[in-house]
């Protein structure tokens, strides 16, 4: 298996928070002043390989800072005119505006409800951090000072980010109903938060008593160092965090560079950089913990990276040769593995991208031989097995898994290699697994998926799954169907391979009958995990 990404040049200092950078970045894009960026180097997850989708937002330049689990995008586009955060939702990019007066905004995070946060400027001109719901952008305020910027927003709908107390300094807050509250120091002048998680764990970087600047995790009212890996800057910052408590963010090394680390269970290990550059940066951690960020690479050159399984990939690495694409900072990762961040395009533009993961896996069939298992085999989540009645000429037997929301079809089409498909359910799930036998057999074949019953839509029995395989351009529903909801799987007689989807009839339509490509309620995404 096999994982390719694909990314845009990163233009954020890593001394800065991600919503600094995103606001340098901006200003950069607009023409303003330009920013000098250190680079960073990084490696992809050698067993996925990805597909890649330019989400380029109606401007000359755009950069996509967060995801969510539905696969909506949130960043930040600029053009002459002028540099708007955006939304992009069931294929369709939204510009989210400013607020009342402002000419520019940024938005750096997006919850599982929608809710969006980020940045705009507003009459005054000073930056306010905002929340955007429905289609109301809503101005968060400041601890007394004039400027706020908000980098994170959790389940609940609590935003954190950093603001401008009245005696000048810039603190981190967080922010509900209806109150921003100011988080402390480390006994130092500054704080920044960058990420929340669902239980209300803030994680960003402070500044101590002794002057240095450590990443801190907020918990219970109590703000944590979690300390450095040494060198004589003494610096580390935290970026991001899950539901389990593992923190990303880059950290200061005993040998004087600054490297990406994972926190987990009061250890920081330092993650490194894939092809021999000093310098990695994280940004964002999923719940696998999967790890994105950007890298140097040995010959200085900045590329995006995903740390996954205990390996440092560089995504330029992981996705088609011949893209024309240059991948320079992944910014976020959901819990599919999908990766937003921005990259150079075939025309040499910086343009953000999104990275779905394609799991592949090929196994031998020998003649009369009668069973084979890809990708685990169907006692593992999405995995695959298949029975033969007999095989009377020997073959390979492969399989590409990759589950896509509608609004990024095309990519799985190019992927898979069929026609349009209309979706009738807005916003509803594709799991689909490819498969082909380059040997020859007699009579039908049985196949064997196993799905995760926890990703399907709320309600629904997954004894009324059923499986389907593309055949003379539709969705052709499979014969002698068995879900067994004690394994989570499910099998079906196949006269031969194609594309299978999971899903289930929409109701009014009839169930054992052959559907036309519209009729389907196609459901649930894969969720791969990563040893």
């Amino acid at each position: 298996m096999k994982t390719h990404f694909a990314t845009t040049p990163s233009m954020i200092c890593p001394s800065m928070s991600r919503g600094t950078a995103a606001l340098a970045w901006l200003s950069l894009a607009a023409g303003l002043l330009p920013v000098t960026l250190p680079l960073v180097s990084s490696t992809a997850d050698a067993a996925t390989e990805y597909t890649l989708t330019g989400l380029l937002a109606g401007g000359g330049y755009s950069n996509a800072s967060g995801i969510n689990d539905s696969g909506q995008i949130v960043g930040g586009s600029a053009s002459a005119s002028g540099a708007y955060a955006f939304l992009y939702s069931d294929g369709t990019l939204t510009d989210l505006g400013t607020l009342a007066g402002g000419t520019r905004s940024y938005a750096t995070g997006i919850n599982n409800a929608g809710e969006i946060v980020g940045a705009s400027n507003t009459s005054s001109g000073k930056w306010h951090a905002f929340a955007y719901s429905g289609s109301t952008m809503s101005d968060l305020g400041t601890l007394g000072g004039s400027s706020s910027y908000a980098t994170g927003v959790n389940g609940s709908g609590q935003v954190v980010g950093y603001s401008a107390t009245s005696s000048g300094d810039q603190h981190a807050f967080e922010y509900s109903g209806g109150t921003m509250s100011d988080l402390g120091t480390l006994g130092g002048s500054s704080s920044y938060a960058t990420g929340i998680n669902d239980s209300g764990q803030v994680v960003g970087r402070a500044a101590t008593s002794a002057g240095d600047t450590h990443a801190f995790e907020y918990s219970g009212g109590t703000m944590s160092d979690l300390g450095t890996l040494g060198g004589s800057a003494n610096y580390s910052g935290a970026n991001g965090i899950n539901a389990s408590g593992q923190i990303a963010g880059r950290t200061t090394t005993p040998g004087g560079n600054t490297h990406a680390f994972l926190y987990n269970a009061g250890v920081m290990a330092d993650l490194g950089t894939p092809s021999g550059g000093s310098y990695s940066f994280a940004y964002g951690v999923n719940a696998s913990g999967q790890v994105v960020g950007y890298s140097e690479t040995s010959s200085h050159v900045q590329t995006a990276f995903v740390y996954s399984g205990g390996t440092i990939s560089d995504l330029n690495s992981l996705i088609p040769s011949g893209s024309g694409w240059t991948l320079t900072q992944a910014n976020a990762i959901n819990r599919y593995g999908d990766i937003v961040g921005m990259g150079t395009n075939p025309n040499n533009r910086t343009e953000a991208f999104l990275l779905m993961p394609t799991y592949s896996d090929t196994t031998s069939v020998a003649t009369g031989g009668q069973a084979a298992s890809l990708l685990g085999g169907a006692s593992q989540t999405n995995g695959v097995a298949v029975s033969f009645s007999n095989v009377t000429s020997a073959g390979s037997l492969s399989v590409a898994y990759q589950a896509v929301t509608s609004p990024t079809s095309t990519a799985s089409q190019a992927t898979f290699g069929y026609g349009p498909i209309s979706f009738t359910v807005p916003g509803s799930m594709l799991q689909l697994w490819d498969l082909h036998f380059t040997g020859t057999f007699t009579g039908d074949a049985t196949v064997t998926f196993g799905f995760d019953p926890s990703l399907l839509p709320a309600g629904l029995n997954p004894a009324d799954l059923r499986l389907y395989h593309y055949s003379g351009n539709q969705w052709v529903l499979l014969g002698d169907q068995v879900v067994n909801t004690t394994t989570d799987t499910i099998s079906a007689l196949t006269p031969g391979f194609s594309p299978f989807a999971l899903g289930e009839v929409v109701p009014g339509t009839a169930p054992l009958a052959l559907l036309a490509v519209g009729s389907l309620a196609l459901i649930g995404r894969r969720r791969k995990a990563v040893a």
